[in-house]
């Protein structure tokens, strides 16, 4: 009997504190990840309609349970790359050149319809990627195979440099500068002058919507974008460069990791600012950007054909 107890009694205190554990969990699960979204909208009508139509903004959002935060989410989809590929989504790339010389690419992927041919005269979604995203993104790809099964075309935006382009002026991009989009949604609106464009913008992507629309009503231009979704949309740059400075993790992992895509770009791309140096027509040292680890370098968003270079710690 004795020795029954003493076999027994370290498998019990292993089994309750697992189960304290658990309970633990739970309860911190349940108190600080499962919330009720909040939505805020001006016009009263306009929030009936969203409680008609999208009820789930209004119902409580349940993540998942072995990861509900973001961070976890973020490196789950690092080593869980299970998207379809770029080929089987059957893409097809168009690079237009903007009015200071420079270049961007734009990969195309036509919807899904029975007859193979496409939807040519049906809605785009323009897919606005984060910081030095892509068409590669595991989350574009998914987005891409998700609006094709519903008869969109898609069309992703690959910033200046990015997804295996090249750059032809030692101008990148910014949170700030949406000259290219401009261009960008002018350019598609023109060539389809009969299909709604609506765009959907993650991290850097959604910064730049928003301020296209905003740039659209206050010089009172065309805006060629119908609709607009963003996610993980920066609302204070100066709390988001706070947050990544103060929390050793954004720090030393988040912002490095966006730096190092960054300078990679520019590497890729040195015999360009190297051309421009030599010529005097570079606004910066851009050796000085190939040393930089989190911190910002010289901008100057008015010089267009000059580098425009921000290595910044927002994605």
């Amino acid at each position: 009997m004795d020795d029954s107890v003493e076999y027994l009694a370290p498998r019990v205190a292993v089994g309750v504190c697992l189960l304290g554990l658990i309970c633990i969990y739970v309860i911190y699960y349940r108190l600080f990840n499962v919330t009720r979204p909040r939505v805020v909208c001006k016009d009263a009508d306009r929030l009936q309609g969203l409680r008609r139509h999208c009820p789930a903004l209004f119902e409580h959002y349940w993540p998942t349970f072995w990861a509900p935060q973001g961070h976890v989410q973020s490196i789950v989809r690092l080593l869980m790359q299970q998207a379809p590929s770029v080929e089987s989504l059957g893409g097809r790339r168009e690079t237009i050149k903007m009015s200071d010389g420079g270049h961007v690419c734009l990969d195309w992927f036509e919807s899904c319809e029975e007859d193979g041919g496409g939807n040519q005269g049906g809605p785009i979604v323009l897919i606005l990627c984060g910081m030095t995203g892509s068409s590669k993104e595991t989350y574009t790809r998914h987005w891409v195979d998700d609006c094709r099964r519903l008869g969109y075309r898609c069309v992703v935006f690959n910033y200046r440099g990015c997804g295996n382009s090249k750059l032809s002026t030692p101008k990148l991009f910014s949170l700030g500068d949406v000259d290219d989009l401009t261009e960008v949604a002018d350019y598609l609106h023109f060539h389809n002058p009969s299909s709604t464009i609506v765009a959907v913008g993650v991290s850097m992507g959604s910064v730049q919507l928003i301020r296209y629309v905003a740039e659209c009503r206050r010089k009172a231009r065309p805006c060629r974008i119908s609709a607009g979704l963003v996610f993980s949309v920066i609302w204070s740059l100066r709390e988001s460069d706070k947050a990544l400075h103060t929390n050793l993790f954004n720090k030393h992992v988040i912002s490095r990791f966006l730096t190092r895509r960054y300078r990679n770009l520019i590497k890729e791309n040195r015999q360009v600012f190297e051309d421009f140096q030599a010529r005097n027509e570079l606004c910066c040292d851009y050796e000085k950007a190939l040393r930089v680890r989190t911190d910002s370098v010289c901008i100057d968003p008015k010089q267009r054909h000059l580098l425009v270079l921000y290595i910044l710690h927002f994605c």
